[in-house]
């Protein structure tokens, strides 16, 4: 699942390399010819139904992403979940039964969330605002403006927030008043991806990968750069083949952190000093992965499904039949994985062997980039607003 790019940055030639990067072109040319050589998505095929999949309750949460491409992707606390669209709509809803325990109309151009944080919620705005909520009943506790866009998944921790922007600042704001405490800039090269991951922040360190290959750990309570290390180095004759990105948000598991980029692998990486203990180069995927347990797994670019183990970084299995269909990240809930794809169906793969075990399709419209679960439900918000609560048996 390719993130949409940021073509703005660039002159008129430049954004029509990064919109045939974004489209699946293998060059320039191909671009401006209409020569399409991208791989189409692959059609269903029947399966040997193995779990049934229900929906527990469904509805419809505002205007959805309203045709943006956004990282508005719902939230779990406790027994609530916390859902918000683009035209400034937030809901909490009870989690089992799908009834709305309070709704606001913020008028906020929502692009980043939902974070959670002690009593409050957090979002990142379109036009560079965070934006604190009353977890009680949605009133607004503080806005903060910033240098760009906000898409990132804001993170709080010892009393600090932590976001990215589009322009490739962090920000360490006070989590109490939204007051700037500190922030790190690192340039956004011309050529790059508009992509929807964030910074890990845990053990009082923020660690942020970025365009060029490059993973930065910085000290929570100022910023101070406490590590670097060059995680994948670009590779080929063109600035396309040469494009490589670690903005994917990285998963944390003990003192180990992974991660994966766009033409930049799969790595483990030490939290305490920054070294690289493995990584495979033969896969890419600009959404990060997900650990549980000794697993991890991950969408590729070809939104292919892959296991991995995380000691050595082995191969466990690859799921293919869902080729190019625009997967979500995975969720691990119970004993499966399970993704969405572009349109709206839901699978549920084997964590086993990764063979797909049952399918439901929610609606029409792709969906958030992440699916969220607990142990009894997946939750699904669609790209059109569309949030349903499935379950198996």
């Amino acid at each position: 699942m390719r993130g949409a790019l940021l073509a703005s940055l660039l002159p008129l030639a430049g954004c029509a390399q990064l919109q045939a990067v974004n489209e699946g072109f293998n060059s320039l040319t191909e671009y401006i010819t209409g020569k399409d050589n991208a791989a189409p998505p692959t059609p269903l095929q029947e399966i040997k139904e193995e779990v049934a999949v229900e929906v527990v309750w469904k509805d419809t949460v505002g205007e959805g992403y309203d045709g943006h491409s956004l990282n508005l992707i719902p939230a779990l606390d406790g027994d609530r979940l916390y859902v918000a669209s683009h035209d400034g709509h937030v809901e909490a809803r009870d989690k089992n039964t799908g009834q709305v325990l309070w709704a606001v109309d913020t008028g906020y151009p929502f692009s980043g969330g939902i974070g959670v944080g002690p009593g409050h919620l957090l979002i990142g705005t379109d036009n560079a605002d965070m934006v604190a909520l009353s977890a009680t009943d949605g009133a607004l506790q503080w806005q903060a403006t910033v240098s760009s866009e906000v898409l990132s998944i804001p993170k709080e921790d010892k009393g600090f927030v932590v976001i990215r922007c589009t322009d490739g600042r962090l920000y360490g704001l006070d989590a109490a008043t939204g007051g700037r405490r500190w922030y790190f800039e690192r340039p956004v090269p011309a050529l790059s991806l508009r992509i929807m991951g964030g910074p890990a922040v845990a053990g009082g360190l923020v660690v942020d990968g970025y365009a060029g290959g490059k993973l930065v750990a910085l000290k929570l309570e100022d910023g101070q750069v406490q590590w670097e290390t060059m995680v994948a180095h670009p590779r080929g004759r063109s600035e396309i083949e040469r494009l490589v990105d670690l903005g994917g948000e990285p998963a944390v598991q003990s003192d180990m952190l992974y991660l994966a980029g766009f033409n930049g692998g799969l790595a483990a990486v030490s939290m305490a000093g920054g070294e690289v203990q493995w990584r495979i180069e033969t896969v890419s995927g600009d959404t990060g992965p997900v650990v549980s347990g000794r697993s991890l797994y991950l969408t590729d670019d070809d939104s292919d499904v892959w296991r991995f183990e995380t000691n050595i970084g082995g191969d466990m299995w690859r799921q293919g039949d869902l080729h190019q269909r625009r997967l979500t990240v995975p969720a691990v809930f119970q004993n499966l994985v399970v993704v969405g794809d572009f349109e709206g169906y839901v699978h549920f793969l084997s964590q086993e062997d990764g063979h797909i075990m049952g399918r439901i399709q929610v609606g029409k419209e792709p969906f958030a980039p992440k699916l969220v679960a607990d142990d009894a439900h997946v939750y699904a918000y669609s790209k059109d607003g569309t949030l349903a609560a499935l379950r198996v048996h």
